[in-house]
């Protein structure tokens, strides 16, 4: 691979980057995971297509496909990152507590558990997992939509292949 291919993979990605950016600042999609594969695996192939049939420098099939591999490579970290990102995760919400405290000193180990709402938390977790589709409410009751089912299949078969039990880390 050249450093022109991945010079171009990462304005690919960029591209999809500014595009989500963009299409989140208008408005929130309905399905954040779709519009993120949207934007991050569709986009920078079909730019990259472009790129190949109507600007004259010669790039050759290969660098394209190269670039379109390292766009993709790259759109996918982030999103597995993003879910991190917008979630009000225990670990994020304990270091922001702790930054609001800084100039007078950390906080105490009391004060941050006084801080930390646990309602909260699993009410947004489960307001995000009947979002992005992983489960499906009916009559007040969750259940493990499609998304969700190939999640835990994946996730299942990769603990047993690294021989991780059921329930461990």
């Amino acid at each position: 691979m050249t450093y022109w291919a991945i010079l171009c993979g990462c304005v690919l990605f960029l591209i999809g980057f500014i595009g989500h950016v963009f299409w989140w600042r208008v408005t929130r999609p309905a399905d954040d995971f779709r519009a993120l594969a949207l934007s991050f695996f569709v986009a920078p192939t079909l730019f990259a297509a472009a790129h190949l049939l109507t600007l004259p420098r010669q790039t050759t099939l290969r660098e394209t496909v190269a670039s379109v591999f390292v766009a993709i490579a790259v759109g996918a970290i982030y999103i597995m990152w993003y879910p991190a990102a917008q979630a009000a995760s225990p670990t994020m919400l304990l270091v922001l507590q702790i930054a609001r405290t800084a100039p007078e000193g950390a906080a105490s180990r009391a004060s941050l558990r006084g801080a930390f709402d646990v309602d909260l938390l699993c009410r947004q977790s489960i307001s995000n997992l009947i979002h992005e589709h992983f489960a499906d409410e009916r009559d007040g009751k969750l259940f493990v939509a499609a998304r969700g089912a190939f999640l835990l299949r994946m996730l299942n078969s990769w603990r047993r292949f690294l021989g991780l039990k059921y329930g461990s880390g």
